[in-house]
């Protein structure tokens, strides 16, 4: 029924503990497939140890190092089960987590497409925010302004229309996209259950987001002018004109068919010096 989609890059140090927690669930009806996004670790061997004993089907992809968005198009499309769960490889689950997942999409009252739920610490401590009543979908939990990542599980048949783009040269892209594009289409139930358990690494994405942000700058500013066409909600847009600006500063004379007003500009450009006083390390390029 669900197919656990674990993108990859370089942890071979970290999947057997997600592995051992895959062994713990309550059920085994489910799959593990395990994107490679050009891991030059032990990674591979890994994986075909774990096959060995595995009491559920464990499957490995490897692909050119192109970033965890485009492993994610590539497990959009290879998952063989009608539900795709995104655990990262450098977290675990809680043992009755896939059990939680299954009841709650085979509950007599889940009408949804998709199911939205927490993540925590090791200490179980929440990660952001919960969820609070009212949401609908993934737009509703950007306007409530909901703090924090969240585990989601998507209808495979639900993502066929959509893919992340790419750019020649860049390895990261935020997931916004997907959010904003599976939100205007389709509904989510979001629950306040805490059986995904984060552990955010020192070179993880998450840790280095606003210096992969600037060393992938088409994928940035692609984001920030979907985030600014999604909504009419006036804070949203703004926040992302500043941040288009913000990042688009770094590479002055660079050419975009699209660009938010220059009303906007003042506060990208002040963000921008800010994020070169604190000492990060951002590509400058005139070009």
């Amino acid at each position: 029924m669900v197919t656990i989609l674990t993108p990859t890059y370089n942890r071979a140090h970290t999947l057997p503990r997600l592995f051992y927690s895959l062994l713990e669930q309550t059920t085994h009806d489910f799959e593990w497939l395990v994107v490679d996004d050009g891991s030059d670790d032990n990674t591979e061997s890994i994986i075909d140890e774990f096959k060995k004993d595995s009491p559920f089907p464990v499957r490995y992809i490897k692909k050119n190092n192109g970033g965890k968005h485009t492993a994610l198009n590539v497990g959009f499309i290879k998952a063989d089960r009608e539900w795709i769960f995104v655990l990262d490889s450098d977290d675990w689950l809680r043992n009755d987590c896939i059990d939680k997942i299954i009841s709650e999409l085979t509950s007599n009252d889940f009408n949804y497409n998709s199911l939205s739920f927490l993540r925590v610490y090791e200490s179980g401590e929440v990660i952001g925010d919960p969820f609070p009543d009212g949401l609908n979908d993934f737009l509703d939990r950007e306007l409530f302004k909901v703090k924090g990542d969240k585990a989601e599980v998507f209808n495979k048949s639900c993502l066929e229309g959509f893919c992340f783009p790419s750019y020649d040269g860049e390895n990261f892209m935020a997931e916004a996209p997907l959010y904003i594009w599976y939100g205007q289409r389709f509904n989510t139930r979001f629950i306040n259950y805490g059986g995904y358990i984060c552990e955010y690494q020192s070179d993880g994405l998450s840790t280095n987001s606003i210096i992969n942000r600037y060393k992938s700058l088409n994928s940035t500013l692609y984001v920030t002018e979907v985030k600014y066409k999604a909504h009419d909600d006036f804070p949203f847009k703004a926040r992302a004109a500043i941040n288009w600006w913000r990042f688009k500063s770094s590479r002055i004379a660079m050419k975009k068919e699209w660009r938010p007003p220059l009303v906007y500009l003042p506060i990208g450009m002040l963000l921008f010096l800010f994020d070169l006083v604190r000492g990060r390390r951002i590509p400058l390029s005139r070009v």
